[in-house]
């Protein structure tokens, strides 16, 4: 039967949140939702471009355990590029080969038909007034831990509209296997130009790679408690990197500047001020003053 074949999904925008300073952020939410289960999957993201939406695509594919036939896809631009005079989608060429090598079909809501996607709207309105009101979270990891939380307790609630609960009702999904991720390494990762300096920016900190690789484009995937760093064409390795938890990091090689034609020494180290209490004052010898008092240079 075609609804157990499909699922829906979209973001949801303007999240918002404040720090502890008063400054207000955005993130976005991912919501994944299994048409004839209701088994959902959110994730809040800190982007909305094609890298993450892929990346969040599998997320949500091993949560559920599988990949169902049909993905049916809000009009977003990561997804949909337009359509032609006769209606016909014109899909983003990388999401067409990673639903090719995943294997599922990918659909389009009609525009103006907001029933299309009527399950996946109530559940975007049932995460802003039953999950994020009032919600306190360190970082964007722990945000996503309670929010697998709370949809692992949806999941295994009886569900108001179908009188089932989710998870034993996945079976019925006859939703297909998962590849394995290796086989999605050229189509999975986050896109990034590699600084002047030698870094690339990733997930609020910065990474260092060896300088002859300053202006290119790089893939990072992030790899449990790794960052890697992989040619644009995903056929090297450039560095692996234990990923930082503080915000602001600057991480470098031993490595990174080994090389560089320049005229003098090379700095791996940035340098340091201190900041103090008070300005100091400089003392000097009674005789200092003394000889000035005499019209002597000191």
């Amino acid at each position: 039967m075609k609804h157990r074949l499909a699922s829906k999904l979209r973001w949801i925008g303007y999240f918002r949140y404040e720090d502890e300073d008063g400054h207000r952020h955005t993130v976005y939410a991912f919501v994944y939702l299994l048409s004839f289960s209701r088994f959902v999957h959110v994730e809040f993201t800190e982007r909305m471009d094609q890298d993450t939406l892929l990346m969040c695509l599998v997320n949500a594919f091993e949560a559920s355990g599988g990949v169902p036939r049909e993905v049916l896809f809000d009009n977003m631009k990561q997804a949909v590029l337009g359509r032609s005079p006769r209606g016909e989608v014109e899909w983003h060429p990388r999401l067409a080969d990673f639903a090719m090598v995943v294997g599922f079909r990918p659909r389009a809501c009609r525009p103006g038909r907001a029933q299309t996607k009527g399950k996946v709207e109530r559940l975007i309105r049932y995460v802003r007034e039953n999950f994020w009101p009032g919600r306190r979270f360190t970082d964007l990891a722990d945000l996503n831990e309670q929010a697998r939380a709370w949809c692992d307790k949806a999941n295994r609630r009886v569900h108001g509209t179908t009188s089932q609960i989710p998870v034993e009702q996945l079976a019925k999904e006859a939703l297909q296997p998962v590849p394995e991720r290796e086989r999605l390494e050229h189509l999975v990762g986050e896109t990034r130009k590699v600084s002047r300096d030698g870094f690339v920016s990733f997930g609020g900190c910065r990474y260092g790679v060896p300088w002859s690789w300053a202006g290119a484009q790089v893939v990072v995937k992030e790899r449990g408690p790794y960052v890697e760093i992989w040619s644009a064409a995903g056929d090297h390795l450039i560095h692996r990197h234990p990923r930082s938890l503080i915000p602001g990091s600057i991480i470098r090689i031993p490595e990174q500047y080994t090389g560089l034609p320049l005229t003098g020494p090379v700095h791996s180290l940035e340098p340091v001020a201190r900041r103090i209490s008070a300005p100091e004052v400089e003392v000097r010898p009674l005789a200092v003053y003394e000889a000035m008092a005499g019209g002597e240079a000191p």
